[in-house]
């Protein structure tokens, strides 16, 4: 067995430090999102209400096309902006989105589809929240 010398090892950690570079960044930095002033107050207030509409609604396209057309976009955007000042709450947040977008890939909502359309209307609410905005209420 043959000694590993320097002039063998000097190509490997030449390679080694391209790909270190060209990861780049610093890793306890976060990537940029957007800010609270940047989520649009009008599409908020939209979203919202339209999952207030949603958790009423009893058929699979209609409630489909409620959410994907008037609340998905915007609930990722407030997730966004909800990252930089309270990342669980945006994570709550996501993952109630999660489970209505899997409700909607059944051939029938399930039994608990209001629930879980209640429970993404309050951690948008809680989201909203932490970036100071007070989520619009769902009509009596």
């Amino acid at each position: 067995m043959t000694p590993v010398t320097r002039r063998a090892i000097e190509p490997f950690l030449v390679v080694l430090a391209l790909l270190l570079a060209a990861c780049g960044g610093d890793a306890d930095e976060p990537a940029p999102s957007p800010t609270a002033a940047a989520v649009d107050r009008e599409a908020t207030d939209g979203a919202v209400l339209a999952l207030c509409e949603l958790a009423g609604v009893d058929g699979v396209e209609e409630a489909d096309a409620i959410f994907h057309d008037r609340a998905h976009e915007t609930l990722h955007e407030i997730a966004d902006a909800a990252e930089d000042v309270d990342r669980p709450a945006a994570g709550d947040l996501l993952a109630a989105k999660q489970v209505v977008e899997a409700d909607l890939l059944e051939s029938e909502l399930p039994a608990t589809f209001s629930a879980d359309v209640v429970a993404l209307i309050d951690a948008t609410g809680v989201a909203l929240g932490a970036l100071g905005l007070e989520p619009a209420a769902c009509p009596a």
